[in-house]
């Protein structure tokens, strides 16, 4: 498996590959070739794989660090360059019958298009260029106010355009994350046949992203907090999560409950966003950014500070932090993108929102807010669908599937 997301874990590819690791069977040999990342967090720097991370791995589990990074983009092209000279030297070391890598990451893009390996290769499809490129244009900032990884997708959008058309011709098999992703991929590259595709699902450990964790997740968070509501969001902190829209619709919230207190929480750079809601009068008393959260054991509890929970993205696949914060029978209040609606059946099992419509996102959380019988309603029914089909044993168990029926097609074949 090739991911250079994985821990800490920087995104919903992060998320996924962990939880891939965690739970697929354990009569899988599984080598990860990752990236030792540091990330920014409230004080200080965190680099080296948490303990706490691998304590569910098994023997059949083996990390490779294989490159090291501080920063957001330029990483990959160091990433795809440890690939082609390691990837080659594991394979006859290890004899990989298959290898998992993910898109629109392209990690093994030079490994594939100076055609170095021969081992058949199965692609998980989180989103595309062209999808991560749309949201960025919608936030409608300057670029000088965009994360590096944003400015990096925008500045080079059409050679990485043409570098996925080129990487994509060379993979057999493709997961999709989401049916919409599936019908975005056939869109942009009408020459993927569809018995190459499966749409697997994103889940998540049900049993730790539930109501029953709680406890301390720092001081500063309890004493910030107290006893007051909690709009809670969680993520990057870049455009295309809809920060900015968040941050237009506080003022209205505060105004009709002066007393609801604003978390974020999540790795990227917070500043343009906390000087926006300074500029809009809002008191420092009533939101606070955490930074990143290390610790993927902790993210639980602080789901479970929330009294809502906000996803206002411009564009999401389908949403692995609002996976969580349902598992954690939160209700919430997302984005109607992407895959959004294959989890979210609004006003059944969490609320859904025009993208970009900061009005009507202030007007449906101050409604939960003053709402506990709907909230209760929301987050059971959001638990439930996470429970029946959403849980990273369903994901990690047909991602299996799909791996025999590659190895004996391979074998049949040989």
């Amino acid at each position: 498996m090739i991911s250079p997301d994985f821990v800490p874990i920087w995104s919903g590819v992060g998320a996924y590959t962990l939880e891939i690791l965690r739970k697929l069977p354990r009569d899988i040999q599984i080598h990860l070739l990752t990236v030792r990342r540091k990330v920014q967090s409230k004080d200080s720097l965190f680099g080296a794989l948490d303990e706490e991370v691998g304590r569910d791995f098994g023997d059949n589990v083996k990390i490779h660090f294989i490159s090291s990074t501080e920063d957001t983009f330029l990483f990959h092209l160091r990433f795809q360059l440890a690939c082609l000279r390691e990837l080659g030297r594991l394979t006859k070391q290890y004899h990989f019958d298959l290898i998992h890598s993910n898109f629109p990451l392209m990690s093994d893009v030079l490994v594939r298009l100076l055609r170095k390996t021969k081992v058949p290769t199965v692609c998980t499809v989180h989103s595309t260029i062209e999808v991560q490129a749309q949201s960025i244009r919608l936030a409608r900032m300057n670029l000088s106010e965009l994360d590096q990884s944003e400015k990096g997708n925008m500045i080079l959008y059409l050679p990485l355009k043409i570098c996925e058309q080129l990487y994509l011709r060379t993979i057999p098999w493709l997961i999709t994350v989401s049916d919409f992703i599936r019908k975005e991929l056939k869109k942009s590259f009408g020459f993927l046949q569809d018995y190459r595709i499966r749409t697997i699902h994103l889940g998540i450990d049900t049993e730790l992203f539930s109501s029953s964790v709680s406890g301390n997740l720092t001081g500063v968070v309890d004493i910030a907090v107290g006893d007051r509501p909690v709009v809670l969001f969680t993520g990057r902190m870049v455009s295309k999560k809809g920060v900015g829209n968040l941050v237009k619709a506080i003022p209205a919230v505060l105004k009709a409950a002066p007393d609801t207190f604003f978390a974020f929480a999540g790795a990227g750079d917070s500043e343009p966003y906390m000087r926006k809601l300074a500029q809009m009068g809002v008191g420092r008393n009533s939101f606070s950014y955490f930074g990143y959260v290390p610790n993927y054991f902790e993210m639980p509890k602080l789901y479970n500070l929330a009294s809502v929970y906000v996803a206002p993205s411009l564009e999401d696949s389908l949403g692995m932090r609002i996976i969580e914060a349902m598992s954690c029978g939160k209700p919430v209040i997302a984005s109607e993108v992407g895959g959004v609606p294959e989890v979210i059946q609004s006003w059944d099992n969490g609320i859904l929102v025009p993208p970009g419509d900061s009005v009507e996102l202030a007007e449906n959380i101050i409604m939960l807010l003053k709402d506990d019988r709907l909230r209760r309603r929301l987050g059971r029914r959001a638990r439930e669908t996470i429970l029946s089909k959403f849980s990273a044993k369903k994901m990690a168990q047909e991602t299996a599937t799909l791996y025999r029926k590659i190895a004996l097609m391979q074998e049949i074949c040989n």
